[in-house]
């Protein structure tokens, strides 16, 4: 029964070591129509929430490897959030006010 038992925390702490890093939650605020951050890294599998805190609605767009998203209308106080699944180099824009640039490398 005690090899049972330790065979058990074993074969959990080998579970953990091997699923990687968790992903992580990152927040980008849109306000005075502008995202808060210019630049940011990430890693693969972390979830960008981008939530408008705006007093004006917003359209996210997401460009980057095989992506091409569009979230179509996100009115005040609404959150959006994609998990960045890929590597490299995606541009985060918004569809109504050009000048909002937001560069996402995802590591």
């Amino acid at each position: 029964m005690k090899n049972f038992g330790a065979s058990f925390v074993i074969l959990g702490a080998a579970l953990v070591l091997s699923s990687g890093a968790m992903a992580k939650e990152i927040t980008i605020s849109q306000k005075g129509k502008k995202f808060s951050q210019r630049n940011i890294t990430i890693s693969s599998g972390d979830v960008l929430d981008l939530g408008n805190d705006d007093r004006v609605s917003h359209n996210v767009l997401i460009r980057g490897p095989g992506t091409r998203l569009n979230s179509g209308i996100q009115k005040p106080g609404k959150p959006y959030k994609y998990t960045f699944d890929k590597n490299g180099l995606f541009k985060v824009r918004c569809g109504i006010h050009p000048k909002m640039k937001l560069d996402v490398t995802v590591k």
